[in-house]
């Protein structure tokens, strides 16, 4: 089963993220690997987790993974994580009618009542909840190199050749150069894609949200810590001081492996 951050979830993900990255970045990536272990369990189990303490009779489950709590609920064929909290930190409430009685979850001590808090910021976190949706769009695939100008550009374009209706891809570059390579728009356009239309560019730049995959190509310790269901990495040479004949060669194993990957995906 897919599973998605709806967009305020994923704005609290990102957010821990970027404050641990600045801080600690071994504890930015024990945050990657908790949300990917979330991603894969409830893909796998879209019912993991138990009823929500503070709203028992919603039908949104949590799944907690020490020090995170991630609140869940099943639409249609999607398991939406709506909520991303730090056990120990609580969230701001989202709007300004809440905010005004984010008083009333105080305790007489003057101390703020989890539960209370929880109450008034729930509804409005569990609203996020997005409506079944009708697409044949089955994996969000993101290829990644460092400049994005050969081989990530390259695999996008074959992903849009031959993964109508099962992927949407997209790449971008761990150090983007700002520019396609001409030598890759011109081995393209001998497939018959025009890769003028692509443009380099780096995480920030392809919005945001989780992937289904992500394929890495040579970024090493530079690939980016992005949210995925599915990582691989593919050892691709960077073709792009290699002569005519063997960057066609790099292009043409991009290609395969890009079949192979959206066979797998239309297959599982």
């Amino acid at each position: 089963m897919r599973v998605r951050f709806t967009p305020p979830a994923d704005r609290q993900y990102l957010g821990a993220l970027r404050y641990l990255l600045e801080r600690s970045p071994a504890a930015a990536a024990g945050l990657q690997r908790r949300a990917e272990a979330v991603v894969a369990q409830l893909s796998e189990y879209p019912e993991s987790g138990h009823v929500i303490p503070e709203f028992p009779e919603l039908p949104h489950r949590e799944l907690p993974v020490e020090p995170y709590r991630f609140f869940h609920r099943v639409v249609g064929d999607t398991v939406w994580i709506v909520a991303v909290w730090h056990s120990r930190q609580l969230p701001d409430v989202p709007d300004e009618p809440a905010r005004a009685n984010k008083g009333n979850s105080r305790t007489p001590e003057g101390r703020i009542d989890q539960t209370a808090h929880a109450r008034l910021l729930m509804p409005h976190m569990l609203d996020t909840t997005p409506k079944p949706e009708a697409s044949s769009v089955t994996a969000r695939v993101l290829f990644v190199c460092i400049e994005n100008s050969n081989r990530s550009q390259m695999a996008e374009a074959f992903a849009r050749m031959h993964g109508g209706g099962v992927i949407e891809p997209a790449s971008a570059g761990s150090r983007p150069s700002g520019a396609v390579n001409p030598r890759a728009i011109s081995a393209m356009q001998e497939c018959g894609y025009d890769l003028t239309r692509h443009s380099s560019k780096g995480l920030d730049d392809v919005g945001p949200g989780s992937w289904d995959w992500m394929i890495t190509m040579g970024c090493g310790n530079d690939c980016p810590l992005v949210r995925t269901a599915h990582r691989e990495d593919w050892q691709l040479p960077d073709p792009k001081h290699l002569p005519p004949e063997r960057f066609n060669e790099v292009r043409d194993e991009i290609e395969r492996r890009v079949e192979a990957l959206i066979e797998r995906i239309r297959s599982s």
